[in-house]
């Protein structure tokens, strides 16, 4: 059996690591700014951009990730009755 004080610990430690996380995003107009994006000049560059840029905008990332994934499991039915 399952305590209600573990899920709760469980509930409050998810909580807290959702707000920590939804504290430290960036601004969305920042991520597709069409005047700030160019082509990288060489492949350095472009590693580069990545390294910088990947740990800036995670939560943002992960925010898109998660909601095509939530989208594509409720658009495919039996996909949702097997993660069930």
């Amino acid at each position: 059996p399952v305590s209600y004080t573990g899920v709760l610990h469980f509930l409050s430690c998810l909580s807290t690591l959702i707000r920590q996380s939804i504290s430290q995003q960036q601004q969305w107009l920042e991520l597709v700014d069409w005047s700030a994006i160019s082509g990288p000049e060489s492949f350095t560059d472009a590693y580069y951009r990545i390294r910088r840029d990947l740990p800036y905008f995670k939560v943002n990332y992960v925010t898109i990730v998660s909601l095509v994934l939530a989208l594509r499991l409720l658009s495919h039915h039996l996909s949702l009755l097997v993660l069930m």
